[in-house]
């Protein structure tokens, strides 16, 4: 599905009405007010649930007309991921309220959330980093909940896919790439952020001959390193270079400087912890990578020490 973009303004109105559903099957309207991010498939607008007092705020994502079978089967496996996981209320994952319609356009409810994606908070915050490990522990586990218990690869890790709960909890969403994992091949590589697509993404597997393994459990994995390099550097992925440079540097079977990490803004976690952390998650090689449950143990084994 790809990354959304969220402007600093949000000050463009899209008024509209949608009926909608709740994933339990109670019908419900939804008034737009306003238009605050976009992506490659849809638009996301705030809005207001109509005769609901007080009326909370809510996200609708509305996609737009998909004439081709690929993104119509994106937006299937959108709403099927979307209804299974909303029905299981993790804590970590964007609560969804519903699915329905805007006109012929196909939308989905979720809780609005005023802080904003882990993106902008990087942007927007200076000084030192208080509480971000916490936020890297939480992606962390979210990922981890997708990996074991819903058998369920993300497809598109990255900070503007996180957002932050209005109690200052990272939340994972855009869930429009999961699959399950022995069908994740499937999506092929064509949906990722760039900097942060894993080398068989951008490149094929080593072996010409081989299958190609596209999005995997490694592949957020590695994704995951690049988030946590952004969040410990408030820079994102070779910055500076163009993409095209960037899939030259992956090419040669390079990675971002960990020297970076050495001057992270973050006062009582080793840097070097971090760096042998993104090292690992960036091998070039996927089965070398750790698992997310492995990357969660030594999250929590550092936040014990560090609170201790």
């Amino acid at each position: 599905m790809g990354s959304l973009e969220y402007p600093a303004s949000d000050s463009q109105r899209t008024p509209g009405l949608v009926d909608a559903r709740t994933f339990a099957g109670e019908p419900f309207q939804v008034a737009l007010l306003r238009e605050i991010g976009w992506g490659a498939t849809a638009t996301v607008f705030v809005g207001t649930i109509v005769n609901d007092s007080p009326s909370p705020l809510v996200a609708v994502k509305v996609f737009r007309d998909t004439p081709d079978e690929y993104h119509r089967d994106l937006l299937k496996r959108e709403l099927r991921v979307t209804r299974r996981i909303s029905l299981r209320r993790h804590p970590l994952i964007l609560p969804f309220i519903g699915s329905g319609t805007l006109g012929r356009r196909t939308v989905i409810v979720s809780v609005f959330m005023k802080n904003g994606r882990l993106s902008a908070h990087l942007k927007a915050r200076k000084g030192v980093l208080r509480g971000w490990r916490d936020l890297l522990l939480q992606v962390a586990q979210a990922l981890e909940y997708l990996h074991t218990v819903e058998g369920l690869v993300h497809g598109d890790l990255n900070c503007a896919n996180v957002p932050i709960s209005n109690s200052g909890n990272a939340l994972l969403a855009d869930l429009g790439l999961c699959a399950p994992a022995d069908e994740a091949h499937r999506l092929g590589p064509g949906n990722y952020t760039l900097r942060y697509a894993a080398p068989e993404i951008l490149l094929g597997p080593e072996d010409p001959s081989a299958p190609s393994l596209a999005k995997s459990r490694a592949s957020d994995v590695y994704a995951f390193g690049m988030l946590v390099y952004e969040v410990l550097t408030r820079e994102r992925p070779w910055a500076g270079l163009p993409d095209a440079r960037v899939i030259l540097e992956v090419h040669s079977r390079r990675h971002p400087s960990v020297d970076a990490l050495r001057h992270s803004l973050w006062p009582s976690f080793p840097s070097r912890v971090w760096a042998r952390l993104c090292r690992r998650c960036w091998k070039l090689a996927p089965d070398d990578r750790p698992s997310m449950p492995a990357i969660v143990e030594m999250l929590e084994v550092g936040a014990s020490v560090e609170d201790s």
